[in-house]
């Protein structure tokens, strides 16, 4: 089975800030936080609420679609799946550059390496972005 659920989080960062005025200091954290991972680590969770609202029986990836030599070309919602992010959100990481793509027609495929390379680049240790 799979479980669609909704979930809020409320979270806090208190960091300081460089700038010459408080205008400069907003705009400065406005950008941090337009970036897909700003502050990472350093929230802290205040609040958290998870409602299931909906069950299915679920698809299984197959495995052997990441494992393997080979060009292995995924669909999006294989590799969403393979990520363990929604297809939107992957469909975001795309749109930004953030995970490479290729297009066959009007159809969109990411690769193996792809995905490798997205997740070594992402991986992070300790609290420093």
């Amino acid at each position: 089975m799979r479980f669609k659920f909704v979930a809020t989080r409320v979270e806090t960062v208190e960091r300081w800030v460089r700038a010459t005025d408080e205008d400069d200091a907003y705009q400065k954290v406005k950008e941090q936080l337009e970036r897909p991972y700003a502050f990472i680590g350093e929230w802290e969770c205040q609040a958290t609420e998870v409602r299931i609202v909906a069950a299915e029986d679920a698809v299984a990836l197959d495995a052997s679609a990441l494992a393997g030599p080979g060009g292995g070309m995924l669909k999006l919602k294989d590799a969403a799946q393979a990520l363990g992010v929604s297809y939107g959100t992957l469909h975001k990481l795309i749109t930004r550059g953030d995970i490479r793509s290729t297009s066959v027609g009007s159809r969109v495929l990411i690769s193996r390496e792809a995905i490798d390379d997205f997740i070594r680049e992402n991986t992070r240790r300790g609290s420093t972005p």
